[in-house]
């Protein structure tokens, strides 16, 4: 079974290299959003660059658990494991939904 991971914001395949596990991790880089993509939409994105002819299951790390929560909607995984995240953008912190009202977000992305 493959584990097909999505890391944070500004993180990359970095964040998941100790894990030792006994299954192969396949980390999906970042896509650039589209211009009107909803959490839902962006996740649809990631579903062909996963093969679920094999049973799976999907890693996120912040934003990609809320990410792979999404995927999980769509496929259906043997297993979805989410760290340091919230399964809806609902469960998040007040001053994590702020500053994404605020569109800072963005400028995280950049640094």
């Amino acid at each position: 079974m493959k584990i097909y991971a999505i890391s944070g914001l500004g993180a990359d395949e970095r964040a998941f290299y100790k894990l030792q596990l006994q299954y192969p991790i396949v980390h999906l880089p970042w896509k650039t959003p589209l211009l009107g993509d909803s959490l839902r939409t962006y996740a649809q994105r990631f579903v062909n660059d996963i093969d679920d002819s094999k049973p799976f299951a999907l890693l996120g790390l912040s934003f990609g658990g809320m990410v792979v929560v999404e995927i999980g909607k769509i496929l259906k995984p043997e297993k979805t494991i989410i760290i340091s995240s919230a399964p809806t953008k609902n469960e998040l912190p007040n001053s994590l939904r702020i500053i994404g009202r605020l569109g800072l977000t963005k400028l995280m992305q950049l640094a």
